[in-house]
């Protein structure tokens, strides 16, 4: 018996490391059975749900329930005005009131009473949310030192889980003799009673006072010019609580008058449980669907494997079957909740051959006026679809053509410099907008040689450039370049090879090498960095190294940190400019036609490479 237990137990730790070898497999490649298991964890491990709790399932959120109470399933709370900390342990809130028996605490009805707000005054500010019929208004509408609480409980629901509070504010900013946390405030706090956690990321804050952020921007007026009370519109902040259904979520509302007395803090309370589904499109005629959400949000994050669109958006097309997530983002808090789909592929159709032929390359000859020449580029093309992009590079310059064209069909490639040496023409077709070397349908590409330079201006003797750089001991310098890696991958998301170090005569400590930080702009990523220079130092050696492979740089900058700094870019040739290095080093690229006409300005983002204005022409030719 013993001997056949010894047997089966080591037949059990041998599938167990066997199946700890395929799970660490899975997850180094982040597949789709990893996603999948791990997504099942998350919902097998979520806390359950909890049990006879005061939160029903967003039961009178919007104290529309005039049956069984406007204020059901609400509490409040009066206490006094003080030194605003986040606890509000100062507020005692220790007195429990029934909302609607104090005039602190009252309902405000859209279809009976004063329907606008008597100290904003001019019918600008409704005491009922748009929509709605009912609405609380916590805190009077006179200052005396007085702040009020509200709070709301209730359990997250799959059929709308989606919080939303709803309310608008007004605040008087006292004009001195404040701290900013004696000022007045209106804040909203959540709880998720189920975990005893804060969900900190969904905190909204205000304070009257013109530097805090919120109170200081464009959303809140001034009820006169002049004014120190100011007012906002209703307002809506959505919290997406998909991954806490079934948990218990208390929300609570703090508006205080100033802590010394005199100046007035109040708000109006609404709020609202939605859904945002999302929903799966059926299969389109190239094998893609679309997946779309209502719009709830005002942006939206996908991610997945197989998206083939812009993915944060309400809609994206997915390519291939997979496990995708979404997360829902508000303009008022960050707070990381995800949901899941799984998508089916859809049937491929049958590719029909795509043919694109060069049939010629013609260069002109060099412009005697600007050194620019042109190239006329005939071609064919077959099997096309009705509707399309094609694309035409040459040295990063791009034009684009949409379907349909006529076969063969002739561009003018214009503004090209001539300086003898040989470029790639590259001509590629797409069925969208979406272009990527590995979605064309097919490409083609040929070798010209452009005309030699032809035009050299003779330029005058130097007499006002800018001597030698000498940086001074003891100040602060910013270091600002743009570097890349030899032979980097597309979907890199950092270069960890190129850096920066500054060095000084010996004795003194160096700093640590800087590296790139940010997103990959057209391939290339930025080195921003500040650094003081020692005291004792009396040289400085700037080395540009790369700790693997081979590592461009360009773009160099070294300059006092209090100061801002423009490069120019000047065509040695026709002496136009050709862009501009802004104080964050990013370019503007202006380019020019035959006749040194601007026809095309472009500007380097964050997002990548944009035109900003264009005047484009083309010259066709039967």
């Amino acid at each position: 018996m013993y001997e056949s237990l010894s047997q089966s137990l080591e037949m059990q730790q041998l599938d167990y490391t066997l199946w700890v070898s395929e799970f660490s497999k899975e997850k180094a490649s982040n597949s789709l059975q990893y996603k999948t298991a791990l997504k099942t964890w998350e919902i097998a491990s979520a806390p359950p749900p909890p049990g006879a709790g005061s939160g029903a399932m967003c039961d009178n959120v919007d104290f529309e329930n005039a049956a069984g109470g406007h204020f059901s399933n609400w509490s409040a709370w009066e206490g006094v005005s003080c030194f605003f900390e986040p606890t509000l342990s100062c507020n005692s809130f220790n007195t429990s009131i029934t909302p609607g028996s104090s005039s602190y605490i009252t309902l405000k009805d859209a279809n009976s009473g004063i329907p606008y707000d008597s100290v904003v005054g001019n019918n600008r500010l409704p005491q009922v949310a748009p929509g709605g019929n009912y609405s609380i208004l916590l805190e009077n509408q006179l200052n005396g030192g007085h702040a009020s609480k509200l709070e709301y409980s209730f359990t997250v629901d799959a059929s709308k889980p989606i919080y939303g509070a709803r309310f608008a504010v007004v605040l008087e900013e006292p004009n001195g003799g404040h701290d900013k946390e004696e000022k007045p405030y209106f804040q909203i706090i959540y709880h998720d009673i189920t975990i005893n956690e804060n969900i900190e990321c969904a905190t909204y804050r205000v304070i009257a006072d013109n530097a805090d952020p919120e109170f200081g921007s464009s959303k809140f007026e001034p009820v006169t010019p002049g004014s120190s009370i100011k007012y906002m519109q209703w307002d809506t902040l959505l919290l997406d609580l998909t991954n806490r259904i079934g948990h218990e979520i208390k929300v609570t509302f703090v508006v205080s008058d100033c802590a010394l007395g005199g100046h007035l803090g109040y708000a109006y309370i609404d709020g609202g449980c939605f859904i945002d589904p999302i929903t799966v499109g059926p299969c389109l005629g190239d094998g893609t669907r679309e997946i779309s959400v209502s719009g709830l949000f005002p942006k939206y994050k996908w991610k997945g494997d197989g998206i083939v669109s812009v993915n944060n958006r309400r809609t994206f097309i997915a390519d291939q079957k997979g496990l995708y997530s979404l997360q829902r983002i508000s303009n008022s808090n960050y707070c990381a909740s995800r949901e899941f789909i799984e998508i089916d592929s859809c049937p491929k159709p049958s590719i029909t051959p795509c043919i694109l032929n060069i049939n010629s390359t013609v260069p002109s000859t060099c412009s005697t006026n600007s050194n620019l020449y042109y190239v006329d580029l005939d071609f064919s093309n077959s099997g096309s679809p009705s509707h399309g992009v094609v694309k035409i590079e040459i040295d990063k310059v791009e034009h684009f053509l949409n379907l349909p064209l006529a076969s063969p069909y002739t561009f003018r490639i214009s503004n090209l410099l001539a300086d003898g040496q040989k470029h790639v023409v590259k001509i590629s077709l797409y069925k969208d907008d979406y272009m990527s070397d590995e979605r064309a349908l097919c490409s083609q590409s040929t070798e010209i040689t452009a005309p030699n330079a032809c035009f050299i201006p003779d330029l005058p003797p130097c007499e006002n450039c800018i001597g030698g750089f000498i940086p001074d001991p003891g100040q602060k310098y910013a270091i600002s370049l743009w570097v890349k890696e030899g032979g980097a991958s597309p979907t890199d998301t950092i270069f960890d090879a190129p850096f920066v170090q500054i060095q000084y005569n010996s004795g003194i400590s160096n700093p640590s090498p800087f590296v790139a930080k940010g997103r990959i702009i057209e391939g290339w990523q930025r080195i921003y960095e500040e650094f003081t220079i020692p005291a004792l130092a009396t040289s400085i050696t700037v080395q540009l190294g790369s700790n693997s492979g081979i590592s461009y740089f360009d773009d160099i900058r070294i300059y006092p940190v209090n100061g801002s700094m423009k490069s120019y870019v000047y065509d040695p040739i026709s002496l136009k400019i050709t862009a501009v290095l802004d104080e964050n080093n990013y370019a503007t690229f202006y380019e020019y036609d035959q006749e040194g006409t601007l026809i095309r300005t472009k500007k380097e983002t964050e997002r990548g490479i944009v035109t900003i204005s264009e005047n484009r022409q083309s010259n066709q030719k039967k």
